[in-house]
């Protein structure tokens, strides 16, 4: 195993080498000590005298080389290691314990706020909405245990975030079902109607959150992998029982007549609002959005 110095290093060591050469007369030989922490690592013999270059041959087995070198270059560190930690910090159980309740009543909460504005709002549609999103969170619950993923704070988070999509669905779609109506539309063709209209804005946005999680799956640390595994999940499960699943309760309420008109609360009455003469100033906000926030992301990346 071959070693070197600077010119400092070879001086000084090819002096205390030099010093130490063997002796023919008397056969004796002079061991080098390598300590590090106060603890002795090896004891080769020196057989000559060494300056900018040196060599430490035996026989010696992979695993040790690698011991060897590695005590050679903590040795080399500017600084002294210290036993003594500069700072410390301590997790205890209750944080876990916290972490956890804090979480699990976000949720329930979300889910209960969210199903009470349906009901309200929306009424039969709204208690139709409420089933598929409890059915929603069996399936997900379901598929995580089968895919053993961790129950931690960010899968919490996914959870919260998967209610809000999932009514979201409902929503959009039962805004359609309300502006075919208004259009003096049947009972069935509105609800068809509203169904096959809303699924492209439904689709788009569930197959771009799809790749959004499995992103963060692919690059992130095991903390957002909890997060990107229950939303994909989530928002996968949310496409067969927002859609498939409402619409087949919808049919079949409407063909065995246990509905006849859908009753919704309405907020605006008479909405009037030019989005498309809006355009360009909603394209300039956003743009200076984005590049604001790469800006402000140009350190972070920076440093990593």
């Amino acid at each position: 195993m071959l070693f070197g110095f600077n010119n400092a290093g070879a001086g000084l060591f090819g002096q205390l080498t030099g010093d130490h050469l063997p002796d023919t007369v008397q056969n004796k030989k002079y061991h080098l000590g390598i300590i590090l922490d106060g603890l002795l690592q090896s004891a080769p013999v020196i057989n000559d005298r060494i300056t900018d270059n040196g060599e430490i041959s035996g026989h010696f087995t992979q695993k040790a080389v690698e011991s060897l070198v590695d005590v050679l270059n903590a040795g080399s560190l500017p600084t002294a290691l210290s036993t003594e930690p500069i700072s410390e910090a301590f997790i205890g159980p209750t944080l876990g314990s916290d972490t956890i309740r804090m979480g699990t009543d976000s949720m329930v909460l979300s889910m209960v706020l969210v199903c009470g504005f349906m009901l309200v709002y929306y009424r039969f549609s709204g208690i139709i909405a409420c089933l598929a999103l409890a059915a929603n969170m069996v399936l997900l619950l379901a598929c995580m245990i089968s895919v053993h993923a961790a129950f931690s704070l960010p899968g919490l988070a996914g959870f919260a975030l998967t209610i809000g999509m999932a009514v979201d669905s409902n929503v959009l779609i039962y805004e359609r079902i309300r502006e075919e109506l208004d259009r003096g539309s049947a009972l069935r063709m509105a609800i068809r109607n509203g169904f096959d209209r809303a699924f492209s804005a439904i689709f788009d946005s569930h197959l771009t959150t799809l790749i959004s999680a499995a992103v963060l799956y692919a690059i992130g640390q095991e903390q957002v992998k909890g997060f990107a595994i229950t939303l994909f999940l989530g928002v996968a499960i949310n496409l067969y029982t927002a859609v498939f699943c409402v619409h087949v309760v919808f049919d079949v309420a409407e063909r065995q007549k246990w509905i006849k008109r859908l009753k919704m609360m309405r907020m605006l009455t008479k909405a009037n609002f030019d989005f498309w003469g809006l355009r360009y100033k909603c394209y300039a906000l956003s743009i200076g959005i984005t590049v604001i926030g790469l800006i402000a992301v140009l350190p972070a990346a920076r440093a990593c």
